[in-house]
This record gives structure tokens, C-alpha cells and sequence, in this order.
């Protein structure tokens, strides 16, 4: 079951859970336009998650994850077009993102960037974490609507 605005903290814990770094002293709480989460089975588990940010007048992907059992089931391209919809819904002219799993993105018209054609937002460069075990690239999505096409 797919719903929208589902609560940060259970998605936060789900984001960790599935592999994406977030700082506990992070503070998203005031930039988020929306969040999705896909819920499934008897215990109804968080499956798959979506966070939608905006910052410094940029929409920002914060964050997708989708649990290991789940991938390939299409659950993380459902939330990707729920995303995209909402950004040309708010008449977003891009969007950005941080990509553990560059290929899916590409898949859906995202580019690479460099980390200085992105956004301030991300601390990749500062982690610690940052070219050993995570290589993550900066992204971005020109996205049509009616408002700019």
C-alpha cells in the first residue's frame, strides 16, 4: 500500500536500515515537501521509501530505498514517478540526487554532474565513508511540466 506523507522517523530508520547514511543532528524535518513509503505484508513492514526535499529553492531526492527482497519488483521506479510527479506538480524545473545505484537513475533520464554543479546540499566529499565504501555520484533530472515546457 502506497501513502504519501508517511511519517520521517519510521523512514529515516528504514533508510538506515537499507544502506543510506543519515546523521541523527540531520535536519530535514523543515525542508520536506513530501514522502512516500510502500507498505506490505501481515505486519504491513515499510518495503520501499521515498523523501522529497526542497532546499535553497532546488527539489532534492534525499533519499529512496527499497528493502533487498523487494528489488526488481518495480516498487523503486513506482515511487521514482510518484516523486516526479510532485515536482511538476510544485512546477520544479529539475530535480537532484545522490546515487548509490547510478544505472537506475540513468534509466529514468537522470544525468551525472559534478559534485560542484550540484546543489550545497550534499556532504558526500566530507564523509568519511566517501570513496571506500560508497562512490556515489550526483545527479540531476531536467523535468518537464506545463508550467516550463
Amino acid at each position: 500500500m502506497l501513502e504519501t506523507n508517511a511519517d520521517y522517523n519510521s523512514l529515516k530508520e528504514f533508510f538506515i536500515k537499507n544502506g543510506l547514511e543519515y546523521e541523527d543532528d540531520e535536519k530535514v524535518d523543515d525542508h520536506i515537501v513530501c514522502s512516500w513509503q510502500i507498505r506490505e505484508g501481515q505486519k504491513q513492514s515499510i518495503i520501499a521509501g521515498a523523501l522529497l526535499i526542497k532546499s535553497k529553492g532546488e527539489f532534492i531526492l534525499d533519499g529512496i530505498a527499497v528493502s533487498q527482497s523487494y528489488r526488481k519488483n518495480r516498487k523503486g521506479s513506482l515511487l521514482l514517478g510518484e516523486v516526479i510527479k510532485k515536482v511538476r506538480q510544485m512546477g520544479g524545473r529539475r530535480m537532484y540526487l545522490t546515487a548509490k545505484v547510478p544505472d537506475f537513475f540513468r534509466k529514468a533520464g537522470f544525468e551525472t554532474i559534478s559534485f560542484q554543479d550540484g546543489p550545497d546540499y550534499f556532504d558526500c566529499l566530507s564523509c568519511p565513508q566517501y570513496g571506500k565504501k560508497c562512490r556515489p555520484e550526483v545527479m540531476v533530472l531536467e523535468v518537464e511540466n506545463e508550467n516550463n515546457s
